[in-house]
């Protein structure tokens, strides 16, 4: 487990030298676990999940897998999992919770996570805490997939494609409390000063109370009555599959 381990670089904010983002920075080295998110290893030979993890770096649990060819990696947990999981054929099992599977072999109406980008063609998406995607409609014609994730946001995938089945792990991560600044000074993340509590000189909204005029940024730019979301119409699910 030692060599799956790995010291993260430190980046504070800067690129170049310059700093882009004054809030990051400091904070304690973590080490960084090497995670199989293309699930490369699973479909490989049997393997063995053996038992879950925190990362430090990621608000899901990891699981530590065994693969019968020698090599040991980290995948990311699903809700409701038992452990420990022994698989020796993994495409006869086909809604197994906290299993990898293709999509081809899964039903409709199942919830899967660790979705692939169609143009990064890296498992980037639904892969935080309580996370999720539904599988609404399969095409074998085209070899396409309609998903919808958590948010309503639609989008086609190839059916060939790879995925955990289930939720995220550590749904209700958004009840953790804080408690103190400690915790994320340790992570990295430097405290910010409100406009309010500022001179008139060093900020648009210093100098005042809250009331009376419109929040601005640093930049001058109006803060409020903006739309902040984007919008989550997408030419691809508008296609008739």
């Amino acid at each position: 487990m030692k060599k799956l381990l790995i010291f993260r670089k430190s980046q504070k904010g800067r690129t170049g030298g310059k700093i882009l983002c004054r809030t990051k920075g400091g904070g304690k080295k973590f080490l960084y676990r090497l995670i199989d998110f293309n699930l490369i290893f699973l479909f490989n030979s049997p393997f063995i999940l053996l038992k879950l993890s925190k990362d430090l770096n990621r608000n899901t649990f990891l699981i530590f897998v065994i693969n019968l060819l020698g090599f040991s990696f980290y995948i990311l947990a699903a809700e409701k999992i038992k452990l420990p999981v022994i698989v020796l054929n993994i495409t006869k099992l086909q809604n197994r919770i906290g299993l990898a599977n293709t999509i081809n072999n899964l039903t409709e109406g199942l919830f899967i996570f660790n979705l692939p980008n169609i143009f990064i063609k890296k498992n980037s998406i639904a892969r935080s805490a309580g996370l999720f995607g539904q599988i609404l409609k399969k095409n074998f014609k085209y070899n396409m997939s309609l998903i919808r994730l958590k948010n309503g946001f639609k989008f086609l995938i190839n059916n060939s494609q790879k995925v955990l089945i289930g939720l995220a792990s550590n749904s209700f991560s958004h009840n953790l409390l804080i408690g103190k600044a400690g915790k994320n000074r340790n992570k990295g993340l430097r405290p910010i000063v409100r406009g309010v509590a500022k001179n008139p000189i060093d900020h648009p909204n210093g100098g005042r109370t809250p009331g009376g005029k419109v929040y601005r940024s640093f930049s001058f730019k109006i803060a409020r009555s903006t739309k902040k979301t984007r919008n989550l119409k997408n030419k691809f699910y508008e296609i008739n599959i």
